[in-house]
């Protein structure tokens, strides 16, 4: 399985990405800066609360280990997976 996503040519290549089943639309890029001071670029990434189904952005790195943040920030739960099985959670965005 693939662990990192790696970028030629940003928002030609890449639309959009699956983490089990929950779909992450490419947004755009912006640069920030690390706590040592250097900059580094981050990716912008929407998808869909499984909870609420409340549309939010998230940002990765460019070579990122698949560690998006899965829910919205009023349902954000550390160290509790997101169920395949929740009723919301089809894998598509809510427009």
């Amino acid at each position: 399985m693939k662990t990192e996503i790696e970028f030629d040519d940003l928002g030609k290549t890449v639309v959009a990405v699956y983490l089990d089943g929950q779909r992450y639309d490419y947004r755009g890029t912006h640069q920030h800066q690390k706590i040592d001071g250097s900059m580094t670029l981050l990716v912008d990434w929407e998808t869909n609360c499984p909870e609420c189904g409340t549309a939010f952005v998230t940002s990765s790195t460019r070579r990122t280990p698949m560690a998006f943040t899965r829910r919205c920030s009023e349902h954000r739960v550390a160290g509790k997976n997101v169920s395949k099985k929740h009723p919301r959670f089809a894998g598509k965005r809510k427009d």
